[in-house]
Protein backbone atom coordinates (compact mmCIF):
# COMPACT_ATOMS: atom_id res chain seq x y z
CA UNK A 1 0.00 0.00 0.00
CA UNK A 2 0.94 3.63 -0.82
CA UNK A 3 0.71 6.81 -0.42
CA UNK A 4 1.13 8.88 -3.62
CA UNK A 5 0.75 12.34 -4.24
CA UNK A 6 -0.55 11.88 -7.67
CA UNK A 7 -3.87 10.37 -6.56
CA UNK A 8 -4.31 13.94 -5.08
CA UNK A 9 -4.18 14.91 -9.28
CA UNK A 10 -0.96 16.76 -8.11
CA UNK A 11 2.50 15.50 -8.64
CA UNK A 12 3.58 16.80 -5.07
CA UNK A 13 2.07 17.36 -1.77
CA UNK A 14 3.01 20.09 0.87
CA UNK A 15 3.73 19.79 4.29
CA UNK A 16 4.90 21.30 6.76
CA UNK A 17 7.59 20.37 9.03
CA UNK A 18 6.33 17.42 10.16
CA UNK A 19 3.58 15.33 8.53
CA UNK A 20 2.59 11.41 9.88
CA UNK A 21 -0.01 9.05 8.23
CA UNK A 22 -0.71 5.55 8.89
CA UNK A 23 0.58 3.26 6.30
CA UNK A 24 -1.37 -0.53 5.34
CA UNK A 25 1.43 -2.91 5.15
CA UNK A 26 0.97 -5.68 2.81
CA UNK A 27 2.90 -9.04 3.80
CA UNK A 28 5.59 -9.70 2.61
CA UNK A 29 7.00 -6.17 3.06
CA UNK A 30 10.67 -5.32 3.78
CA UNK A 31 11.08 -1.58 3.68
CA UNK A 32 8.86 1.64 4.41
CA UNK A 33 10.35 4.00 1.74
CA UNK A 34 9.54 8.15 1.69
CA UNK A 35 10.14 9.80 -1.91
CA UNK A 36 10.21 14.43 -1.28
CA UNK A 37 11.89 16.93 -2.56
CA UNK A 38 13.61 19.47 -0.93
CA UNK A 39 12.99 23.17 -2.78
CA UNK A 40 15.77 25.70 -3.29
CA UNK A 41 14.02 28.09 -0.76
CA UNK A 42 13.94 25.77 2.55
CA UNK A 43 16.47 26.01 4.77
CA UNK A 44 15.61 22.63 6.22
CA UNK A 45 18.57 20.26 5.49
CA UNK A 46 17.98 17.52 7.81
CA UNK A 47 14.98 14.89 7.52
CA UNK A 48 14.24 12.12 9.31
CA UNK A 49 11.35 8.67 8.76
CA UNK A 50 9.77 7.65 11.79
CA UNK A 51 7.81 4.29 12.12
CA UNK A 52 5.41 4.09 15.14
CA UNK A 53 7.11 6.95 17.21
CA UNK A 54 10.85 6.05 16.95
CA UNK A 55 12.82 7.54 14.39
CA UNK A 56 14.53 4.88 12.03
CA UNK A 57 16.88 6.99 9.96
CA UNK A 58 17.26 10.47 9.02
CA UNK A 59 19.76 11.83 6.56
CA UNK A 60 21.04 15.80 6.44
CA UNK A 61 21.43 17.17 2.61
CA UNK A 62 23.86 19.02 1.36
CA UNK A 63 21.71 20.88 -1.24
CA UNK A 64 18.02 20.81 -2.40
CA UNK A 65 17.01 17.87 -4.34
CA UNK A 66 14.97 14.61 -4.80
CA UNK A 67 15.38 11.95 -1.99
CA UNK A 68 14.58 9.37 -0.91
CA UNK A 69 14.43 7.90 3.12
CA UNK A 70 14.13 3.90 3.74
CA UNK A 71 13.66 1.79 6.59
CA UNK A 72 13.92 -2.54 7.09
CA UNK A 73 10.57 -3.31 9.01
CA UNK A 74 9.61 -6.65 10.39
CA UNK A 75 7.76 -9.02 9.24
CA UNK A 76 5.03 -8.63 12.15
CA UNK A 77 4.30 -5.14 10.58
CA UNK A 78 0.67 -4.60 8.95
CA UNK A 79 0.04 -0.80 9.29
CA UNK A 80 2.83 1.52 10.71
CA UNK A 81 2.63 5.38 11.67
CA UNK A 82 4.94 6.58 9.38
CA UNK A 83 6.15 10.24 10.42
CA UNK A 84 8.85 12.45 8.18
CA UNK A 85 10.14 15.65 9.80
CA UNK A 86 12.46 18.34 8.69
CA UNK A 87 15.03 20.34 11.06
CA UNK A 88 13.01 23.84 9.41
CA UNK A 89 9.96 25.28 7.93
CA UNK A 90 9.39 28.21 6.24
CA UNK A 91 7.00 30.45 4.63
CA UNK A 92 6.93 31.75 0.92
CA UNK A 93 4.58 34.93 0.50
CA UNK A 94 1.87 35.48 0.33
CA UNK A 95 1.51 31.74 1.42
CA UNK A 96 1.26 31.98 5.00
CA UNK A 97 0.97 28.23 5.71
CA UNK A 98 4.62 26.88 7.51
CA UNK A 99 6.09 24.57 4.91
CA UNK A 100 8.93 22.45 5.06
CA UNK A 101 9.22 19.77 1.69
CA UNK A 102 6.90 18.66 -1.12
CA UNK A 103 5.75 14.86 -0.31
CA UNK A 104 6.04 12.62 -3.59
CA UNK A 105 5.33 9.18 -2.32
CA UNK A 106 5.45 6.85 0.57
CA UNK A 107 5.50 2.95 0.28
CA UNK A 108 5.84 -0.05 1.95
CA UNK A 109 8.09 -2.65 -0.52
Amino acid sequence: TSFSSKRCRSHFSWMGPEGTLLLKIPSGSQSVRAEFFIPPAAPGRTVSLSLDGKIVTQETYKQPGSYVLAAKIGPDHRSASVALRIDRGFSAPPDVRELGLLLLKVSAQ
